[in-house]
């Protein structure tokens, strides 16, 4: 089950969901705050907050997500340029889905998984 906000490109995936990726997917630690996503850019990968927080802003306004939250896929997959920033803070762990990752979990996958990436995309 996703759950969308009403800024773009944010959906927050259920419990259950994010341990089924943890078992597939690799987790990257950033030891410091880092930008993930830069306005204006065409996306090389979508992310997942594992741990810590991303602070997301888009014109102005800021939100702070949360472990449990997915941004970038839709952009990702229909290679749209972000429309927003977006950092990790430091200590924060992440899946990163890059393009090919994104299209083998739509093509491969439990279908638990599948229809999650689906509906983020919409």
């Amino acid at each position: 089950m996703i759950r969308r906000n009403n800024l773009p490109g944010i959906c927050y995936l259920n419990p259950g969901l994010l341990e089924d990726l943890l078992k597939y997917y690799p987790v990257r630690t950033y030891l410091t705050e880092s930008e993930i996503i830069y306005k204006g850019h065409i996306p090389h990968a979508a992310y997942i907050c594992i741990e810590g927080t991303v602070v997301m802003a888009k014109k102005k306004e800021v939100v702070t997500l949360l472990p449990g939250t997915m941004i970038g896929a839709r952009e990702l997959y229909r290679n749209n340029i972000f429309r927003f920033h977006a950092k990790v803070s430091s200590g924060g762990k992440v899946i990163i889905l890059d393009r090919t990752t994104l299209n083998e979990a739509l093509r491969h996958q439990e279908e638990s998984i599948r229809s999650s990436f689906l509906n983020a995309i919409k």
